[in-house]
């Protein structure tokens, strides 16, 4: 596995949650990006603007990034309310199967980075392919989902989405994240895409060890 960082990232204050209590997917309203709804433009303006997305890239991105809201204290989703960057995130059941129903949101914004309360960080996580996972050639983990995002708008010639994936792991990689998706993706070659610091150098030796066996 190399370690790969990204050359470019976006410095803004991290709001943390705490899981008192389980994920509800009900609780959030998540919808595709719209370029013409007046309470969309700003989360366009935060990923065109202040993360440097083109159009090529969001499109291509489009499946898997929402605009997403949770409800407001009345039980209403209100037209107007503030959307995030909304990345779903996703596990295994036991059979491992990956399952269809959301398991957390990673959710961003200008000066915003934040997992919705409950979400499922151990065993869920975000990614992005059309490939059939079972054929999946290259795996490409990152942190978060905005740093996956730009890899892919700085690697536009090098990543091919119906045969390549990004992951964000929301954090350092997980043991029950690495092996459900190496058990899934199984012709697959993992890449850790984690900063040159000592935190991301420690992410890409637990992700060696998970991938392999060793941890």
């Amino acid at each position: 596995i190399c370690n790969t960082p990204l050359n470019e990232r976006f410095s803004n204050s991290q709001r943390t949650t705490q899981a008192t209590r389980a994920f509800d997917p009900k609780e959030y309203l998540s919808e595709p990006i719209s370029t013409i709804r007046a309470d969309h433009r700003q989360i366009l303006s935060f990923l065109i603007s202040n993360r440097a997305m083109d159009r090529e890239t969001l499109e291509m991105m489009s499946p898997f990034v929402l605009a997403t809201k949770h409800k407001n204290p009345d039980g209403y989703h209100h037209a107007y309310s503030p959307a995030n960057v909304g990345f779903p995130m996703y596990r295994f059941n036991k059979a491992g199967v990956l399952e269809s129903e959301i398991c957390g949101y990673e959710l961003k914004n200008l000066n915003q980075k934040y997992q919705a309360i409950g979400s499922d960080t151990v065993n869920g996580f975000w990614y992005a392919t059309q490939a059939k996972l079972h054929a999946v050639r290259n795996i490409y983990f990152f942190e978060s989902a905005l740093d996956a995002m730009s890899f892919v708008a700085l690697k536009k010639n090098g990543f091919d989405i119906n045969r390549d994936m990004v992951v964000s792991t929301s954090g350092e990689p997980k043991k029950a994240q690495i092996e459900a998706i190496r058990n899934a993706c199984i012709i697959a070659k993992p890449y850790a895409c984690f900063d040159k610091d000592p935190a991301g150098i420690r992410d890409a030796l637990l992700l060696n060890d998970y991938w392999t066996g060793q941890g």
